[in-house]
């Protein structure tokens, strides 16, 4: 339901076409299932994907530090990545490089102040100091009554979740979406200003080489 919502906006906030070219950071190929059609999408993310679409171009590297020029793309699109990346200095140079790639930027993250982490499905327990958090991370319905990945356990336990004022502060001059649960805030997302009309990035690059590729699992997104 949010998903489907959220691609909805992003393509109606920045006319996206299949001719507009939108970087993924962090991302995989699912989002883009859901739109009827498809912008030309290039996913960015730490780890070769094994099952690769044939209509997207995918990019082993660091959302932190790309190696694609300035404005290589119309749209930056990353949803649910943010808050994995690592610490706040990590999510600078993430969000830096989120509006140095693109004319325009979509950056969707859970809100921190949402009584129920997302990720772990614990409610109130993301509140808590961080290392009481990762004392109770393994016990939470996520691991105790769900199949996860080998990588979840140490990435959820060092994730660092936003609240809007978080966002605003790594984005300066972003709108700030928020996406309601039964009247409380459950998401964000920082959106840029609409490019200019008729003014189009260069055609992104086929393939970059990203050679500061961090050895955990922070740009790898989660389905919120």
């Amino acid at each position: 339901m949010f998903r489907t919502g959220r691609m909805k906006r992003f393509v109606e906030r920045f006319a996206i076409t299949p001719q507009t070219t939108v970087l993924d950071m962090g991302g995989g190929a699912f989002n883009w299932t859901l739109l009827p059609e498809r912008p030309k999408v290039t996913i960015l993310d730490v780890y070769d994907h094994g099952n690769k679409a044939d209509w997207a171009t995918y990019v082993v590297g660091d959302g932190c530090h790309t190696d694609f020029p300035d404005a290589a793309f119309d749209v930056v699109f990353s949803n649910s990545v943010i808050e994995h990346v690592g610490g706040i200095e990590r999510q600078r140079q993430f969000a830096a490089e989120c509006m140095r790639c693109g004319r325009g930027f979509f950056v969707q993250t859970p809100n921190k102040w949402f009584p129920v982490d997302t990720h772990t499905l614990m409610p109130f327990a993301h509140w808590l100091p961080q290392k009481a958090f990762r004392k109770l991370v393994r016990f939470s319905p996520r691991f105790v009554f769900f199949k996860t990945d080998p990588g979840d356990l140490a990435d959820f336990s060092n994730m660092r979740l936003l609240g809007a004022r978080d966002l605003k502060e790594l984005f300066p001059g972003a709108a700030i979406i928020k996406e309601r649960f039964c009247g409380i805030t459950k998401s964000l997302i920082a959106v840029s200003a609409v490019p200019s009309p008729g003014q189009r990035s260069a055609t992104a690059p086929a393939q970059t080489a990203c050679d500061n590729a961090p050895a955990d699992k922070d740009t790898t997104p989660r389905p919120r």
